[in-house]
């Protein structure tokens, strides 16, 4: 990460000398960095921490900067390019577990050719966030992926994670771990070995989340792992959105509105709440034919901006888009669906952490 946001050691270094001093004030996390670094003054050592934790990357730096001078920062940049051009990405932070088997039955799912490579880095922005909208534009829950086969099913849980990850990485690790405790379906008899791995799957992923080291696979597997919590058949999907809420930490409140042209759907939005989702269950029969399709989705309000999220298979693989007439289009669309109805199942609204 740190070549994407501070380039070689040479520049990075020149840039550090130049740059202005940062208060701490200014600084969102400085307690988690005095914690992380201490009173340390090893140039070395505070490198390697920066390389461990990079998802403060930014901050790290506007830290020392303020503290010891830009000088000190240089020289630890320096080792951090070292650090960095010598080190191995981890690709796969679940790879490790051998039981991550237990998520999947063997049979292999349709892929998504356009699905980010897994192995590629979240886009953080080192001051302890990163890019929503890129990833959720990115993120739907078909992966190129060949151990994961729950693609097909998880369209609900791939949505929770979307309204997840535009709160943040913290809140993301907030909510898996609230998830764990309300989901499940045999906490009081004890785990089985499916529930087991799901949870171990889930503490590796959101271990790197928090760090700064997540990838676009780790995602995939943590949808995966979700859906293997809750669900007990692979190619089984959800009865209702709700299975894929956690309610201590956020709350949802029924809507249970009909949407059967786009203009029902683009009015109640502007009701939206900043922070706030709709959760959305897309029935409809495909007019050549054939049986009723569910689709779960969802529309966002991130920061002032109303969003559509589908979670499934794009032709221009996008999984995000303002929410508009035109993107509301192909769901209503007489020439591919008859019936077609956009129910508003409730709104969710994230709840504030605790205090510390």
């Amino acid at each position: 990460m740190g070549k994407q946001t501070a380039g070689t050691a040479k520049g990075r270094s020149a840039a550090a000398e130049r740059a202005p001093g940062t208060s701490q004030a200014a600084l969102p996390h400085a307690k988690e960095l005095e914690a992380l670094l201490g009173d340390s003054r090893n140039p070395l050592w505070i490198a390697m921490t920066i390389h461990a934790y990079p998802i403060y990357e930014v901050e790290f730096v506007q830290y020392l900067q303020a503290h010891h001078g830009n000088a000190f920062a240089s020289e630890v940049l320096g080792y951090l390019d070292v650090i960095q051009d010598n080190a191995v990405p981890a690709e796969d932070h679940t790879a490790s577990r051998s039981d991550r088997g237990a998520l999947a039955s063997g049979a292999q799912a349709r892929n998504d050719r356009r699905a980010p490579a897994p192995g590629e880095r979240l886009p953080y922005d080192g001051r302890g966030g990163w890019n929503a909208v890129e990833i959720n534009a990115a993120l739907g829950q078909f992966d190129q992926i060949a151990g994961t086969d729950s693609d097909g099913e998880r369209c609900a849980f791939a949505t929770a994670l979307a309204g997840q990850i535009f709160q943040g990485p913290a809140a993301v690790a907030r909510w898996v771990d609230a998830f764990k405790q309300v989901g499940g379906t045999a906490q009081a008899v004890g785990f089985t070995a499916r529930e087991k791995a799901a949870r171990g799957v889930m503490d590796a992923v959101c271990e790197a989340i928090v760090l700064g080291t997540a990838t676009y696979g780790d995602l995939s597997w943590l949808q995966e792992a979700l859906h293997s919590y809750t669900v007990r058949s692979d190619t089984g999907g959800t009865g209702s959105s709700l299975d894929a809420t956690a309610y201590p930490t956020e709350t949802f409140e029924s809507r249970d509105l009909a949407c059967a042209e786009p203009a029902t759907l683009l009015t109640a939005a502007r009701e939206l709440p900043k922070g706030s989702r709709y959760l959305l269950e897309w029935e409809a029969a495909a007019a050549a034919g054939g049986g009723r399709i569910r689709h779960q989705m969802m529309v966002a309000n991130d920061q002032g901006t109303v969003y559509l999220y589908d979670s499934d298979i794009q032709a221009d693989g996008a999984h995000l888009r303002p929410l508009t007439k035109r993107a509301l289009a192909p769901y209503f669309d007489p020439s591919r669906w008859q019936a077609s109805v956009i129910k508003v199942a409730g709104m969710v609204t994230p709840r504030a952490p605790a205090a510390r």
